[in-house]
């Protein structure tokens, strides 16, 4: 095991204990050198001076190394310097004040933690650096070496959200990223593609500037569109026929007994008396614009309230178990026997483990009086999001309620009818790979006349290749998108406030 440090044609003459730190005293033992400049051998000393350089602390305590270092007569006549220093490389670098392991464990830690808490630690452990230095020393790093890449994932991630992106590049098969570039320009992403000529493969999003970045700079690799983001775009245009014909709400009644029905809330209420604003101008023969200097509405505001043929409903809240539920059974039995009062029937309760109030069963008695009357219960609302899972996700994952709501739909609006069937086709196509149905299932598309998912289809037209790729092939966005996590851990660390190359420095050598 070597305690002492490893320094090259040197040896230790002398260890101080000097309280705080430790000093150790080196002298050279090699007879001659090479000039750093001519590279010829010299024997001749013509001084010497003593050099004090910092090492790795030990056990709390501040490790210097004193060496006396000898200058040396160059023995070249015509070269320009005649007098040199000897080098201590690779120990130390020349003017170096710091020995290149004290330089590479400051370096290990300040990949996973802030220099300010990195300057902490090290002053406990005997190291006195300053929180600058560190930011220095992470700075002048050189980029970790890595194999020529054959398959990789490019995205985008957000410098400063909603003003300044950069790019990250993946390599797919050694699970690592290789390169962060400053902006998500096609120029930068071209070059850098121009550079790499070893890439056969590239996954991507459907962003159209990645796409002719790729055909320009690796127009040999085969582009993959990921498939996530092909079920997020036909979920967008689901989520527009949507909101251009709300679905009917659904006729049977889905809420129980044990659970109020919302009136409807004064934000809906008021987006109903916005809509209705917008409605009556554009009835009157006004455009867009001036809806949107009328009313002071924004013009997007106007365009979606103008596309939608129905006024918005707002979503409902969601449901959550009852304090009565496990009870109902029970409530059910004593109705039938004639007991029908609230006290009675919640001194029976509390024997069997009821905690609620009377309140909470002089609600349900009046529901139940009402449905026993034939009191009409008015049909729930079902978010557009709810009506998007169903439609998107497996028939098996459904509700019990799903079945017969969905039912209802098919019968009473035939555009869903269709809508249904392609969207359906295309899950199917997506989750078992079966990209070679793709142009079948583009002509049905276009032949449904749903404005939405012809709209879809188009796009899909003009990215058929990676689309068809990404249908087809393994690779996905789903590495890529989980170091775009990461690369946010590593921002929140830094408390946003780094420079982009002291943040690419970080990225790139805080990987396992």
């Amino acid at each position: 095991m070597r305690i002492l440090p490893n320094i090259p044609g040197s040896r230790c003459v002398e260890i101080c204990d000097e309280g705080p730190r430790i000093l150790l005293h080196f002298v050279r033992t090699v007879p001659t050198v090479r000039c750093p400049g001519c590279q010829q051998p010299a024997h001749r000393v013509q001084s010497g001076y003593r050099r004090t350089v910092s090492d790795i602390p030990w056990r709390g305590f501040r490790v210097q190394v004193q060496l006396d270092v000898r200058r040396f007569w160059c023995s070249t006549p015509t070269y320009a310097y005649q007098v040199f220093c000897e080098r201590l490389d690779p120990w130390v670098p020349a003017y170096g004040r710091r020995s290149a392991e004290l330089t590479a464990w400051i370096q290990q830690w300040g990949w996973h933690l802030s220099a300010e808490a990195l300057a902490r630690v090290a002053l406990d452990q005997g190291c006195d650096v300053s929180a600058t230095t560190i930011l220095r020393i992470l700075r002048t790093a050189a980029d970790p070496s890595w194999e020529a890449p054959r398959v990789v994932g490019i995205d985008d991630w957000a410098i400063r959200k909603g003003h300044t992106y950069a790019t990250v590049v993946v390599d797919l098969e050694r699970h690592r990223i290789i390169e962060i570039l400053p902006d998500r320009g096609l120029e930068t992403v071209t070059r850098w593609l121009h550079q790499h000529p070893g890439i056969q493969v590239v996954s991507r999003d459907r962003a159209r500037g990645y796409g002719k970045a790729i055909s320009d700079g690796a127009p040999q690799a085969r582009q993959v569109a990921d498939r996530w983001h092909l079920l997020k775009n036909l979920s967008d245009a689901f989520n527009e026929l949507l909101t251009r014909t709300p679905p009917p709400r659904p006729r049977s009644p889905a809420l129980p007994l044990t659970h109020h029905l919302p009136s409807t809330p004064k934000g809906v209420v008021h987006q109903q008396e916005r809509y209705a604003a917008v409605q009556a101008l554009a009835h009157g023969g006004y455009k867009v614009a001036e809806i949107a200097r009328r009313t002071g509405f924004d013009r997007k505001t106007v365009t979606k309230y103008l596309r939608t043929s129905a006024p918005p409903e707002g979503t409902p809240r969601a449901t959550y178990p009852h304090l009565l539920d496990p009870f109902v059974p029970q409530l059910e039995r004593l109705w039938a026997k004639g007991i029908r009062q609230a006290k009675p029937i919640l001194r029976t309760l509390q024997t069997a483990g009821y905690h609620g109030s009377l309140t909470t069963i002089s609600r349900w008695l009046r529901q139940r009086r009402a449905q026993e009357r034939g009191r009409a219960m008015p049909p729930v609302r079902i978010a557009r999001r709810t009506w998007a899972t169903w439609f998107l996700g497996s028939d098996t994952g459904w509700p019990r309620q799903a079945t017969g709501t969905l039912t209802e739909l098919m019968t009473d609006a035939p555009e869903y009818r269709r809508a249904w069937t392609l969207v359906h086709l295309f899950h199917t196509m997506l989750t078992h790979r079966k990209g070679s149905a793709l142009a079948a299932w583009i002509r049905a598309a276009h032949a449904s006349g749903i404005p939405e998912l012809v709209r879809f289809a188009k796009g899909l037209m003009e990215d058929t290749a990676a689309v068809q790729a990404g249908l087809t092939d393994t690779w996905s966005q789903g590495m890529t998108e989980g170091f775009n996590n990461q690369i946010k851990c590593l921002k929140r660390i830094m408390y946003g406030r780094a420079h982009l190359d002291l943040l690419r420095a970080r990225i790139l050598h805080n990987q396992r």
